[in-house]
């Protein structure tokens, strides 16, 4: 999870670096400049990086706390009690 998020956080990185290269072209059909488009990536890295360190700090603060804040661990907590509490 560390090294995802390290990951997208230098794709998101080099993302942003790469956008003052195509500012100036625009698409030939609709005129619409290439930044936009080209901002999908580390717009979209940088997201998912923010998730990861998100979910690495709630395992962090789990450790202390004793309670997950994330609602996919409440989920997967509470299915895992009901399927351990039906007897076949």
């Amino acid at each position: 999870m560390i090294f995802g998020a390290i990951l997208l956080s230098f794709l998101a990185y080099q993302g942003f670096a790469y956008l003052p290269i195509v500012s100036t072209v625009k698409a030939s059909a609709t005129g619409i400049n290439y930044t936009f488009v080209y901002a999908s990536l580390p717009i979209g890295c940088l997201g998912l990086a923010m998730t990861h360190v998100a979910e690495i700090m709630d395992a962090i603060l789990a450790r202390i706390t004793g309670e997950h804040l994330g609602l996919w661990r409440l989920s997967d907590d509470d299915a895992h009690k009901l399927l351990s509490s039906s007897v076949d």
